[in-house]
Protein backbone atom coordinates (compact mmCIF):
# COMPACT_ATOMS: atom_id res chain seq x y z
CA UNK A 1 0.00 0.00 0.00
CA UNK A 2 1.00 3.64 -0.36
CA UNK A 3 1.44 6.03 2.57
CA UNK A 4 -0.97 8.95 2.35
CA UNK A 5 1.50 11.21 4.14
CA UNK A 6 4.87 10.69 2.43
CA UNK A 7 3.88 8.43 -0.51
CA UNK A 8 6.15 5.48 0.45
CA UNK A 9 5.06 2.02 -0.65
CA UNK A 10 4.97 -0.36 2.34
CA UNK A 11 3.28 -3.38 3.80
CA UNK A 12 2.03 -3.35 7.34
CA UNK A 13 0.03 -1.18 9.70
CA UNK A 14 2.49 1.75 9.88
CA UNK A 15 4.67 3.49 7.34
CA UNK A 16 8.31 2.61 8.03
CA UNK A 17 9.43 6.04 6.68
CA UNK A 18 7.23 8.45 8.62
CA UNK A 19 5.37 6.16 11.06
CA UNK A 20 1.94 7.18 9.82
CA UNK A 21 -0.73 4.46 10.26
CA UNK A 22 -1.80 2.53 7.19
CA UNK A 23 -4.93 3.82 5.47
CA UNK A 24 -8.13 2.14 6.52
CA UNK A 25 -10.05 0.26 3.80
CA UNK A 26 -13.79 0.09 3.53
CA UNK A 27 -13.76 -3.72 3.25
CA UNK A 28 -11.34 -5.22 5.75
CA UNK A 29 -9.42 -8.19 4.57
CA UNK A 30 -8.70 -11.27 6.59
CA UNK A 31 -5.23 -12.30 7.53
CA UNK A 32 -5.34 -14.70 4.63
CA UNK A 33 -5.66 -11.72 2.28
CA UNK A 34 -9.18 -12.56 1.04
CA UNK A 35 -12.37 -10.92 2.10
CA UNK A 36 -15.08 -13.34 3.24
CA UNK A 37 -18.59 -12.08 3.30
CA UNK A 38 -19.79 -15.33 4.81
CA UNK A 39 -17.42 -15.06 7.74
CA UNK A 40 -18.58 -11.51 8.35
CA UNK A 41 -22.16 -12.67 8.33
CA UNK A 42 -21.34 -15.47 10.72
CA UNK A 43 -19.59 -13.02 13.07
CA UNK A 44 -22.59 -10.73 13.11
CA UNK A 45 -24.93 -13.65 14.00
CA UNK A 46 -22.80 -15.08 16.81
CA UNK A 47 -24.14 -14.82 20.34
CA UNK A 48 -22.77 -12.11 22.58
CA UNK A 49 -20.98 -14.47 24.93
CA UNK A 50 -19.10 -15.98 22.05
CA UNK A 51 -17.10 -12.76 21.40
CA UNK A 52 -13.59 -12.72 22.87
CA UNK A 53 -12.99 -10.74 26.03
CA UNK A 54 -10.09 -8.51 26.96
CA UNK A 55 -8.54 -11.29 28.93
CA UNK A 56 -8.60 -13.56 25.93
CA UNK A 57 -6.23 -11.28 23.96
CA UNK A 58 -2.55 -12.09 24.24
CA UNK A 59 -0.06 -9.73 25.88
CA UNK A 60 0.63 -6.90 23.47
CA UNK A 61 4.21 -6.93 24.54
CA UNK A 62 4.81 -10.50 23.33
CA UNK A 63 5.20 -11.59 19.80
CA UNK A 64 2.09 -12.99 18.18
CA UNK A 65 2.01 -15.09 15.02
CA UNK A 66 -1.12 -14.96 12.90
CA UNK A 67 -1.19 -16.54 9.47
CA UNK A 68 2.50 -15.87 9.02
CA UNK A 69 2.34 -12.26 10.19
CA UNK A 70 4.04 -11.11 13.39
CA UNK A 71 3.40 -8.00 15.42
CA UNK A 72 7.17 -7.57 15.61
CA UNK A 73 7.03 -6.40 12.01
CA UNK A 74 4.62 -3.63 12.85
CA UNK A 75 6.97 -1.44 14.91
CA UNK A 76 6.75 0.09 18.37
CA UNK A 77 3.51 0.47 20.17
CA UNK A 78 1.53 3.70 19.81
CA UNK A 79 2.11 4.58 23.46
CA UNK A 80 5.84 4.41 22.87
CA UNK A 81 5.54 6.97 20.08
CA UNK A 82 2.95 9.33 21.61
CA UNK A 83 2.86 8.66 25.35
CA UNK A 84 -0.33 9.75 27.06
CA UNK A 85 0.12 12.59 29.57
CA UNK A 86 -0.42 11.96 33.20
CA UNK A 87 -3.04 14.50 34.17
CA UNK A 88 -2.59 13.84 37.86
CA UNK A 89 1.17 14.30 37.82
CA UNK A 90 2.62 17.22 39.79
CA UNK A 91 5.02 19.66 38.12
CA UNK A 92 8.73 19.13 38.54
CA UNK A 93 11.34 21.80 39.07
CA UNK A 94 11.90 22.04 35.33
CA UNK A 95 8.21 22.72 34.72
CA UNK A 96 6.24 25.90 35.44
CA UNK A 97 3.09 26.02 37.48
CA UNK A 98 0.40 27.71 35.34
CA UNK A 99 -2.43 27.17 37.78
CA UNK A 100 -4.36 30.07 39.32
CA UNK A 101 -5.64 29.91 42.82
CA UNK A 102 -9.41 30.28 43.11
CA UNK A 103 -10.66 32.78 45.65
CA UNK A 104 -12.43 31.44 48.70
CA UNK A 105 -15.78 33.19 48.58
CA UNK A 106 -16.83 31.80 51.96
CA UNK A 107 -13.71 32.93 53.78
CA UNK A 108 -14.24 35.09 56.84
CA UNK A 109 -12.21 38.05 57.96
CA UNK A 110 -9.58 37.33 60.64
CA UNK A 111 -10.46 38.12 64.22
CA UNK A 112 -7.93 40.96 64.42
CA UNK A 113 -10.12 42.98 62.02
CA UNK A 114 -7.78 42.84 59.06
CA UNK A 115 -9.80 42.84 55.85
CA UNK A 116 -9.66 39.72 53.81
CA UNK A 117 -7.94 40.22 50.44
CA UNK A 118 -8.49 38.08 47.42
CA UNK A 119 -5.49 36.62 45.64
CA UNK A 120 -3.98 39.12 43.24
CA UNK A 121 -4.44 37.65 39.80
CA UNK A 122 -3.14 40.75 38.09
CA UNK A 123 0.38 40.62 39.53
CA UNK A 124 2.71 39.59 36.73
CA UNK A 125 4.69 36.41 37.38
CA UNK A 126 7.66 35.48 35.27
CA UNK A 127 6.58 32.76 32.94
CA UNK A 128 2.91 33.32 33.70
CA UNK A 129 0.71 33.18 30.55
CA UNK A 130 -1.59 36.14 29.79
CA UNK A 131 -5.02 36.18 31.38
CA UNK A 132 -7.39 36.37 28.45
CA UNK A 133 -10.15 38.93 28.79
CA UNK A 134 -7.95 41.17 30.96
CA UNK A 135 -5.32 43.69 29.86
CA UNK A 136 -1.75 42.52 30.30
CA UNK A 137 0.46 44.25 32.81
CA UNK A 138 4.14 44.97 32.77
CA UNK A 139 6.55 47.37 31.12
CA UNK A 140 5.34 46.88 27.56
CA UNK A 141 8.11 44.45 26.52
CA UNK A 142 7.60 40.76 25.59
CA UNK A 143 7.88 38.36 28.52
CA UNK A 144 7.93 34.58 28.77
CA UNK A 145 4.34 33.49 28.88
CA UNK A 146 3.23 36.95 27.76
CA UNK A 147 4.70 37.46 24.27
CA UNK A 148 2.61 40.57 23.57
CA UNK A 149 3.94 42.38 26.60
CA UNK A 150 1.98 44.90 28.59
CA UNK A 151 1.03 48.41 27.51
CA UNK A 152 3.28 51.21 28.57
CA UNK A 153 2.17 53.55 31.26
CA UNK A 154 -0.30 56.17 30.12
CA UNK A 155 1.14 59.58 29.37
CA UNK A 156 -0.57 62.97 29.28
CA UNK A 157 -0.50 63.11 25.48
CA UNK A 158 -3.45 65.47 25.15
CA UNK A 159 -2.00 67.88 27.69
CA UNK A 160 1.38 67.87 25.97
CA UNK A 161 -0.25 68.44 22.57
CA UNK A 162 -2.31 71.33 23.98
CA UNK A 163 0.81 72.90 25.49
CA UNK A 164 2.64 72.60 22.17
CA UNK A 165 -0.23 74.18 20.23
CA UNK A 166 -0.63 76.93 22.82
CA UNK A 167 3.08 77.70 22.74
CA UNK A 168 3.00 77.84 18.97
CA UNK A 169 0.09 80.32 19.05
CA UNK A 170 1.90 82.48 21.63
CA UNK A 171 4.97 82.55 19.37
CA UNK A 172 2.81 83.60 16.41
CA UNK A 173 1.20 86.40 18.45
CA UNK A 174 4.60 87.65 19.62
CA UNK A 175 5.91 87.58 16.05
CA UNK A 176 2.84 89.51 14.84
CA UNK A 177 3.37 92.15 17.53
CA UNK A 178 7.07 92.49 16.70
CA UNK A 179 6.33 92.78 12.98
CA UNK A 180 3.62 95.36 13.67
CA UNK A 181 6.00 97.44 15.80
CA UNK A 182 8.66 97.24 13.08
CA UNK A 183 6.18 98.34 10.41
CA UNK A 184 4.99 101.20 12.62
CA UNK A 185 8.55 102.36 13.32
CA UNK A 186 9.45 102.20 9.63
CA UNK A 187 6.35 104.17 8.71
CA UNK A 188 7.07 106.71 11.43
CA UNK A 189 10.66 107.02 10.27
CA UNK A 190 9.48 107.58 6.72
CA UNK A 191 6.98 110.18 7.92
CA UNK A 192 9.67 111.88 10.00
CA UNK A 193 11.83 112.02 6.91
CA UNK A 194 9.06 113.79 5.06
CA UNK A 195 7.85 116.04 7.84
CA UNK A 196 11.10 116.72 9.63
CA UNK A 197 9.60 115.97 13.02
CA UNK A 198 11.94 117.05 15.76
CA UNK A 199 13.72 119.81 13.87
CA UNK A 200 14.88 122.76 15.90
CA UNK A 201 15.54 126.20 14.44
CA UNK A 202 18.57 128.33 15.08
CA UNK A 203 17.60 131.29 12.90
CA UNK A 204 18.07 134.87 14.07
CA UNK A 205 16.78 136.78 11.06
CA UNK A 206 15.54 140.32 11.48
CA UNK A 207 12.84 141.95 9.42
CA UNK A 208 11.39 145.45 9.47
CA UNK A 209 7.95 144.32 8.48
CA UNK A 210 5.38 142.72 10.71
CA UNK A 211 1.92 141.80 9.54
CA UNK A 212 -1.12 141.51 11.79
CA UNK A 213 -3.07 138.27 12.01
CA UNK A 214 -5.86 138.13 9.46
CA UNK A 215 -8.51 135.60 8.37
CA UNK A 216 -8.44 136.35 4.64
CA UNK A 217 -5.45 136.78 2.32
CA UNK A 218 -4.56 140.42 1.88
CA UNK A 219 -0.81 140.68 1.31
CA UNK A 220 -0.03 141.27 -2.37
CA UNK A 221 2.02 138.83 -4.42
CA UNK A 222 5.50 140.28 -4.95
CA UNK A 223 6.82 140.72 -8.44
CA UNK A 224 8.92 137.83 -9.69
CA UNK A 225 7.50 135.34 -7.19
CA UNK A 226 8.11 131.64 -7.85
CA UNK A 227 5.64 129.99 -10.16
CA UNK A 228 3.92 126.71 -9.31
CA UNK A 229 6.47 124.77 -11.41
CA UNK A 230 9.36 126.52 -9.66
CA UNK A 231 7.84 125.83 -6.25
CA UNK A 232 7.84 122.11 -7.10
CA UNK A 233 11.58 122.39 -7.97
CA UNK A 234 12.25 124.34 -4.78
CA UNK A 235 11.99 121.18 -2.66
CA UNK A 236 14.36 119.28 -4.95
CA UNK A 237 17.09 121.96 -4.99
CA UNK A 238 16.47 124.74 -2.44
CA UNK A 239 19.85 126.40 -3.02
CA UNK A 240 18.92 127.21 -6.63
CA UNK A 241 16.22 129.67 -5.54
CA UNK A 242 17.87 131.53 -2.67
CA UNK A 243 16.80 135.20 -2.62
CA UNK A 244 13.75 134.70 -4.86
CA UNK A 245 10.35 136.01 -3.65
CA UNK A 246 7.78 133.30 -2.93
CA UNK A 247 4.16 132.97 -1.78
CA UNK A 248 3.15 129.71 -0.04
CA UNK A 249 -0.02 128.50 1.63
CA UNK A 250 -0.12 125.46 3.89
CA UNK A 251 -0.81 124.00 7.30
CA UNK A 252 1.38 124.29 10.40
CA UNK A 253 2.24 120.80 11.64
CA UNK A 254 4.54 121.56 14.60
CA UNK A 255 4.26 123.75 17.66
CA UNK A 256 5.81 127.14 16.80
CA UNK A 257 8.96 128.22 18.64
CA UNK A 258 9.99 131.76 19.51
CA UNK A 259 12.97 133.74 20.66
CA UNK A 260 13.43 137.44 21.38
CA UNK A 261 13.09 138.51 17.75
CA UNK A 262 11.34 135.78 15.71
CA UNK A 263 8.77 133.04 15.59
CA UNK A 264 9.70 129.80 13.81
CA UNK A 265 7.40 127.07 12.52
CA UNK A 266 7.21 124.29 9.96
CA UNK A 267 4.44 123.95 7.41
CA UNK A 268 3.28 121.66 4.60
CA UNK A 269 2.78 123.61 1.41
CA UNK A 270 1.05 120.57 -0.16
CA UNK A 271 -1.90 120.19 2.18
CA UNK A 272 -3.64 117.37 0.32
CA UNK A 273 -0.56 115.11 0.34
CA UNK A 274 1.08 116.35 3.55
CA UNK A 275 4.21 117.21 1.60
CA UNK A 276 6.39 120.28 0.98
CA UNK A 277 8.10 120.61 4.35
CA UNK A 278 9.15 124.23 4.78
CA UNK A 279 10.81 126.08 7.67
CA UNK A 280 9.50 129.64 8.11
CA UNK A 281 11.06 132.44 10.17
CA UNK A 282 8.89 135.49 10.88
CA UNK A 283 10.13 138.54 12.78
CA UNK A 284 7.21 138.79 15.21
CA UNK A 285 7.67 136.67 18.34
CA UNK A 286 4.23 137.76 19.60
CA UNK A 287 2.41 136.53 16.51
CA UNK A 288 -0.56 134.35 17.53
CA UNK A 289 -0.08 131.02 15.76
CA UNK A 290 -0.86 127.43 16.71
CA UNK A 291 -0.36 123.97 15.30
CA UNK A 292 -2.90 122.93 12.60
CA UNK A 293 -3.51 126.54 11.55
CA UNK A 294 -3.72 127.27 7.83
CA UNK A 295 -1.37 130.09 6.81
CA UNK A 296 -0.41 132.16 3.81
CA UNK A 297 3.26 133.14 3.81
CA UNK A 298 4.86 135.85 1.68
CA UNK A 299 8.64 136.22 1.81
CA UNK A 300 12.03 135.37 0.34
CA UNK A 301 13.71 131.98 -0.10
CA UNK A 302 16.54 131.61 2.44
CA UNK A 303 19.46 129.23 2.79
CA UNK A 304 18.77 125.53 2.86
CA UNK A 305 18.23 124.17 6.35
CA UNK A 306 20.10 120.97 7.24
CA UNK A 307 18.82 119.04 10.20
CA UNK A 308 18.00 115.65 11.58
CA UNK A 309 14.72 113.97 12.31
CA UNK A 310 14.00 112.15 15.54
CA UNK A 311 15.15 108.92 13.89
CA UNK A 312 18.45 110.43 12.81
CA UNK A 313 17.56 110.97 9.15
CA UNK A 314 19.27 113.91 7.46
CA UNK A 315 16.88 116.52 6.11
CA UNK A 316 17.51 119.29 3.58
CA UNK A 317 14.59 121.68 3.92
CA UNK A 318 14.00 125.05 2.16
CA UNK A 319 13.52 128.09 4.35
CA UNK A 320 11.46 131.23 3.89
CA UNK A 321 12.22 134.55 5.56
CA UNK A 322 8.64 135.80 5.83
CA UNK A 323 7.60 139.41 5.39
CA UNK A 324 3.92 138.52 5.94
CA UNK A 325 2.17 135.60 7.65
CA UNK A 326 -1.64 135.42 7.58
CA UNK A 327 -3.85 132.86 9.23
CA UNK A 328 -6.46 131.85 6.63
CA UNK A 329 -9.31 129.38 6.33
CA UNK A 330 -9.06 125.89 4.91
CA UNK A 331 -10.90 127.07 1.82
CA UNK A 332 -8.42 129.89 1.17
CA UNK A 333 -5.42 127.62 1.77
CA UNK A 334 -6.46 124.29 0.22
CA UNK A 335 -9.37 125.02 -2.14
CA UNK A 336 -9.39 128.68 -3.11
CA UNK A 337 -12.36 129.90 -5.12
CA UNK A 338 -11.83 130.10 -8.85
CA UNK A 339 -15.27 131.50 -9.71
CA UNK A 340 -18.20 132.61 -7.57
CA UNK A 341 -21.82 132.78 -8.76
CA UNK A 342 -24.37 134.79 -6.75
CA UNK A 343 -27.66 132.88 -7.10
CA UNK A 344 -30.19 134.15 -4.56
CA UNK A 345 -33.01 131.78 -5.65
CA UNK A 346 -35.71 130.84 -3.10
CA UNK A 347 -38.48 128.23 -3.31
CA UNK A 348 -41.27 127.82 -0.75
CA UNK A 349 -43.75 124.99 -0.09
CA UNK A 350 -46.33 125.15 2.72
CA UNK A 351 -44.32 127.91 4.40
CA UNK A 352 -41.01 125.97 4.31
CA UNK A 353 -38.38 127.88 2.29
CA UNK A 354 -35.07 126.79 0.74
CA UNK A 355 -32.68 129.39 -0.73
CA UNK A 356 -29.53 128.88 -2.80
CA UNK A 357 -27.33 131.86 -1.87
CA UNK A 358 -24.25 131.32 -4.03
CA UNK A 359 -22.07 128.74 -5.76
CA UNK A 360 -18.24 128.59 -5.66
CA UNK A 361 -16.17 126.66 -8.18
CA UNK A 362 -12.76 125.46 -6.92
CA UNK A 363 -10.09 123.26 -8.40
CA UNK A 364 -10.84 120.39 -6.00
CA UNK A 365 -14.56 120.89 -5.24
CA UNK A 366 -17.80 122.77 -5.88
CA UNK A 367 -19.52 124.51 -2.94
CA UNK A 368 -23.25 125.35 -2.83
CA UNK A 369 -24.37 127.71 -0.03
CA UNK A 370 -27.95 127.00 1.11
CA UNK A 371 -30.27 128.63 3.67
CA UNK A 372 -33.35 126.84 5.05
CA UNK A 373 -36.19 128.61 6.88
CA UNK A 374 -39.02 126.86 8.69
CA UNK A 375 -42.03 129.15 8.30
CA UNK A 376 -44.55 126.33 8.72
CA UNK A 377 -46.40 124.83 11.66
CA UNK A 378 -44.42 121.60 12.05
CA UNK A 379 -40.84 120.51 12.23
CA UNK A 380 -39.05 120.58 8.89
CA UNK A 381 -36.40 118.08 7.78
CA UNK A 382 -33.76 118.51 5.11
CA UNK A 383 -30.72 116.26 4.69
CA UNK A 384 -27.79 117.40 2.56
CA UNK A 385 -26.93 113.85 1.48
CA UNK A 386 -30.27 113.73 -0.37
CA UNK A 387 -29.27 116.67 -2.59
CA UNK A 388 -28.49 115.90 -6.24
CA UNK A 389 -26.98 117.93 -9.05
CA UNK A 390 -27.24 117.37 -12.81
CA UNK A 391 -24.83 118.87 -15.32
CA UNK A 392 -24.67 117.72 -18.97
CA UNK A 393 -27.05 114.86 -18.17
CA UNK A 394 -24.64 113.54 -15.52
CA UNK A 395 -25.93 113.20 -11.96
CA UNK A 396 -23.71 114.07 -8.99
CA UNK A 397 -24.31 113.52 -5.29
CA UNK A 398 -22.87 115.15 -2.20
CA UNK A 399 -19.12 114.68 -1.67
CA UNK A 400 -18.41 115.77 1.94
CA UNK A 401 -15.07 117.37 2.81
CA UNK A 402 -14.43 116.59 6.47
CA UNK A 403 -11.10 118.43 6.55
CA UNK A 404 -12.74 121.72 5.62
CA UNK A 405 -15.10 121.92 8.59
CA UNK A 406 -17.66 123.85 6.57
CA UNK A 407 -20.92 124.85 8.30
CA UNK A 408 -23.62 122.20 7.95
CA UNK A 409 -27.37 122.60 7.44
CA UNK A 410 -29.45 121.53 10.43
CA UNK A 411 -31.41 118.48 9.38
CA UNK A 412 -34.28 119.06 11.86
CA UNK A 413 -35.66 122.58 12.10
CA UNK A 414 -38.30 123.72 14.60
CA UNK A 415 -40.95 126.18 13.46
CA UNK A 416 -39.45 129.66 13.02
CA UNK A 417 -35.81 128.37 12.87
CA UNK A 418 -33.30 129.15 10.11
CA UNK A 419 -30.11 127.29 9.18
CA UNK A 420 -27.33 127.98 6.66
CA UNK A 421 -24.72 125.53 5.45
CA UNK A 422 -22.55 124.36 2.57
CA UNK A 423 -23.28 121.33 0.38
CA UNK A 424 -20.08 120.11 -1.31
CA UNK A 425 -19.95 118.35 -4.65
CA UNK A 426 -16.99 117.14 -6.66
CA UNK A 427 -15.35 119.73 -8.98
CA UNK A 428 -17.63 120.73 -11.84
CA UNK A 429 -17.16 122.70 -15.01
CA UNK A 430 -18.02 126.38 -14.74
CA UNK A 431 -21.30 126.02 -16.59
CA UNK A 432 -25.06 125.75 -15.98
CA UNK A 433 -26.50 122.93 -13.86
CA UNK A 434 -29.73 121.97 -12.07
CA UNK A 435 -29.93 121.35 -8.31
CA UNK A 436 -32.51 119.15 -6.53
CA UNK A 437 -33.00 119.30 -2.74
CA UNK A 438 -35.48 117.06 -0.88
CA UNK A 439 -37.38 118.26 2.21
CA UNK A 440 -40.49 117.31 4.21
CA UNK A 441 -42.35 118.16 7.46
CA UNK A 442 -43.80 116.13 10.30
CA UNK A 443 -47.24 116.57 8.78
CA UNK A 444 -47.26 113.48 6.58
CA UNK A 445 -50.60 114.51 5.04
CA UNK A 446 -48.73 117.26 3.15
CA UNK A 447 -46.94 116.19 -0.03
CA UNK A 448 -43.66 117.88 -0.94
CA UNK A 449 -41.90 118.02 -4.25
CA UNK A 450 -38.14 118.40 -4.61
CA UNK A 451 -36.91 121.98 -4.35
CA UNK A 452 -35.48 122.52 -7.84
CA UNK A 453 -33.06 125.29 -8.87
CA UNK A 454 -31.72 126.17 -12.32
CA UNK A 455 -28.26 127.64 -11.78
CA UNK A 456 -27.03 129.86 -14.59
CA UNK A 457 -23.28 130.43 -14.87
CA UNK A 458 -22.23 133.52 -16.82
Amino acid sequence: MKCTTCGTEFEGNFCPACGAPAPREDNPVSFSGEASSDSLFEQQNQPADSFPTVDSFPDMGSEVQVDGFSNADVGPAADDIYPSPDLDAKPTREQEDYSYPSPDLDAKAPENGTAYSQPDTQTPVYGQPPVYGQPPVGNGTPQPGNPYGAPKKKTNGCLIAALIVGGFLVILIIMAIVIGVMIYNNAKEERDWVTGSGLTSNYSYSSSSSGPQTVTPSAPVPEGALTDEEIAQLYADPSAFVGRPVVLTGIVFTTPETDEENIYFQMFSDIANYDGNTVVAYADPDFDLEEDCYVRVVGTVGEMFEGESMTGATLNVPTVIASSVEVVSYMDAAAPTLKEIAVGQTQTQQGYSVTVDKVEFAETETRVYVTVNNGGDDNFHLYSFNAKLIQDNVQYEESPNYDADYPEIESDLLPGATSTGVIVFEPLEQKDFKLYIEGYSDDYSVDFEDYTFDIKVQ
